[in-house]
């Protein structure tokens, strides 16, 4: 294995680690499915946006109310909340909230931008020598089926067969 290779696969280890305990899909509150990017800037962000959208159009075909949010990781401390503003400002981090208990939303899955981060720290460029940026998003699996079970009961064959449709067939 080469050292660029190395790099690569301990950035998406340290992605994973970042992700799965700073952010709300932690081991403790489920499953997520994770996936990273790494690119031109202008391209990760996009593809980060995309997902975001697809994810949008899933959850509502299922028949879930869910809606985009703005969102930060949990820093701590006056500097924490620095960050938490300039992560919010320029909308690095991204979820989708629905109902799973209650009225209150709960991030159901979460798109995050890292800009130049991990590229910086890891060495990483692009083939033709330029910056690369990252994004990775994560869909949380349980969360998922908590808010359809919320939205449409707890037995699928009184769930509307629309919603069935897309999940079965």
């Amino acid at each position: 294995m080469n050292r660029k290779t190395f790099a690569v696969l301990g950035f998406i280890l340290v992605v994973a680690l970042v992700v799965g305990l700073a952010s709300v899909f932690t081991v403790n509150e489920g499953e997520s499915a994770l996936i990273v990017r790494l690119g031109a800037p202008d391209e990760v962000r996009a593809w980060r946006d995309g997902w975001c959208e697809r994810g949008l159009g899933l959850l509502r075909s299922l028949g879930l109310d869910a809606r985009p949010d703005r969102a930060t990781d949990p820093f701590f401390g006056r500097g924490g909340r620095m960050l938490a503003a300039n992560q919010r400002a320029q909308e690095l981090k991204l979820e989708l909230l629905v109902a799973i208990a209650g009225d209150e939303p709960t991030a159901v899955a979460s798109f995050n931008y890292h800009q130049d981060h991990f590229a910086g720290i890891y060495d990483l460029t692009l083939a033709d020598g330029g910056g690369a940026h990252t994004a990775c998003l994560g869909f949380g699996q349980e969360r998922i089926v908590l808010a359809l079970l919320h939205a449409h009961g707890v037995d699928p064959a009184s769930w509307p067969a629309d919603v069935r449709r897309e999940l079965w067939v």
